[in-house]
C-alpha cells in the first residue's frame, strides 16, 4: 500500500484531463481535516473537476483622436482600446405629486438592498448579512461525521458537482499516509465517508461525501498511491419534490414491445473501452479555438473591424464545429443496431402531429399531474 507518506501531487496533475484541455488549473489550498474527535490533519484541497466554458468577451471602447475624431491606431496598426466602466443610478421623481417635476439621483447612503416577501421588500444592510455569516465563521475544513455505504449513496443519485480531491499535506510525511491508509480502509469496507465541509474561508458549510481514489499502482513504488475524492452533496432545500403520473394500464405494453425494446438497447450498448468521455473535448471550446486562431492568422480588415459587419460565412469558416462525437461510434452504431433500430420503429410507429399555435401551452413539466 502506497501509506508510506509518498506525495502523489504530481502524478495527480499529470493524469488529470482537465491538463490537457489547457484548462486554468485550480487554486489548491491548506484544509483542515478532522477525521476524528481530537484528530485533525493538514491536508491539501482542490478541484478535480470543473466545467470547461468559453471565456467571456471583453468590452472595450476605441480611444478616438481629438482633432479628426477617428479611431487612433498604435505604431503596428492596431486600434487603440481603452477599458469600460459601468456605474448604475437610480431615480426618483422630485414631486411625486407634480407630474413632470423633474428626478433626482438617489445618493449612495439613501440605498439598501432588500429580499422580496410575498409582495414586501424587507431591507437587509451589510451588517445584517455579516450576523448571518458569523454563524457559521470558520477556517476551510473538511469534518468526517461518519460513514455511509457506498450502495446507497449511488443509487439516490444525489452526487453534485464539482468534484474535489483531498490529498495528504505538503509538508506532513505523517498526513499523507493516514489519507492513504483511510482510502484503502473505505474501499475494502465498501463504504464512504459523510463529511461536513467549507470551500473557502467563513463561506457556507456544504455536505458531501469522501470517495476513495487510486491513481496509477498501489505498490508504494512511487507510480501511484491513494487520494480522496470529495463530492457534495444536497440538503433538503436544494431538493426538487417531483411527483410522475401514474401510467395508465393501456400504456404499459405487452411482451412484443418489452421485446423490441430489450433488443434496441441490447444492439446500442458500447464496449468498455470504446468510448471515454475524458478523450473528447468539447465541441463548443474547439470551435472557439479554431475561430480566435482563424482570425489571429487572418485578421479583419480596418472598415470590417469598425463596422462589426463580418459575414456570417467567414464565422462558420472560422469555427468550423466538428460533431461529439469524431470516433465514427455513432455510424458504426447505427450500422450494428439497424434491425433493431427497424424492428422498435415497426412497433411504435411515428406520427406527426400539428402543433397549436401557442407553442407555450403545449409544453408540460414533471409535477403538473396531467
Amino acid at each position: 500500500m502506497a501509506a508510506n507518506g509518498q506525495d502523489i501531487s504530481a502524478l495527480l496533475e499529470t493524469n488529470d484531463p482537465r491538463n490537457n484541455e489547457g484548462m486554468t488549473k485550480s487554486i489548491r489550498g491548506k484544509c483542515e481535516f478532522r477525521i476524528a474527535p481530537n484528530i485533525t490533519l493538514p491536508v491539501i484541497l482542490s478541484k478535480y473537476v470543473d466545467a470547461a466554458t468559453i471565456p467571456y468577451l471583453k468590452r472595450e471602447a476605441y480611444v478616438l483622436d481629438s482633432t479628426t475624431g477617428l479611431p487612433q491606431r498604435d505604431g503596428l496598426g492596431e486600434l487603440i482600446t481603452c477599458g469600460v466602466d459601468r456605474n448604475t443610478t437610480h431615480w426618483i421623481e422630485e414631486d411625486p405629486d407634480v407630474p413632470n417635476e423633474g428626478l433626482l439621483e438617489v445618493p449612495l447612503d439613501s440605498r439598501t438592498d432588500a429580499y422580496r416577501f410575498g409582495s414586501d421588500l424587507i431591507p437587509v444592510g451589510k451588517m445584517d448579512m455579516l450576523g448571518i455569516k458569523a454563524a457559521f465563521a470558520s477556517p476551510r475544513s473538511i469534518e468526517m461525521i461518519g460513514y455511509i455505504s457506498k450502495r446507497d449513496v449511488i443509487s439516490s443519485g444525489l452526487c453534485m458537482g464539482p468534484a474535489y480531491v483531498v490529498l495528504g499535506g505538503k509538508e506532513s510525511k505523517k498526513s499523507r499516509g493516514a489519507i492513504a491508509a483511510l482510502s484503502l480502509a473505505m474501499e475494502e469496507k465498501g463504504v464512504w465517508g459523510f463529511c461536513r465541509f467549507v470551500k473557502s474561508v467563513n463561506g457556507d458549510p456544504c455536505i458531501g461525501v469522501l470517495i476513495p481514489k487510486l491513481v496509477g499502482s498501489d505498490g508504494g513504488n512511487g507510480e501511484g498511491g491513494r487520494f480522496l475524492a470529495l463530492l457534495q452533496l444536497p440538503f433538503a432545500d436544494d431538493i426538487s419534490h417531483i411527483s410522475t403520473p401514474a401510467v395508465p394500464a393501456e400504456n404499459w405494453g405487452d411482451d412484443k414491445e418489452a421485446k423490441a425494446c430489450d433488443s434496441l438497447v441490447e444492439s446500442m450498448m458500447l464496449e468498455d473501452d470504446e468510448l471515454d468521455s475524458t478523450t473528447i473535448s468539447s465541441p463548443s471550446i474547439q470551435a472557439y479555438r479554431r475561430m480566435i486562431t482563424h482570425f489571429a492568422m487572418d485578421p479583419l480588415t480596418g472598415e470590417v473591424e469598425l463596422n462589426g459587419d463580418l459575414p456570417e460565412e467567414k464565422i462558420l469558416m472560422a469555427s468550423h464545429a466538428s460533431p461529439l462525437c469524431e470516433f465514427g461510434v455513432v455510424k458504426s452504431l447505427s450500422m450494428k443496431a439497424s434491425n433493431q433500430i427497424n424492428a422498435f420503429l415497426e412497433t411504435f410507429p411515428r406520427e406527426k402531429i400539428a402543433l397549436d399555435g401557442d407553442k407555450k401551452e403545449n409544453k408540460k413539466h414533471w409535477g403538473d399531474g396531467k
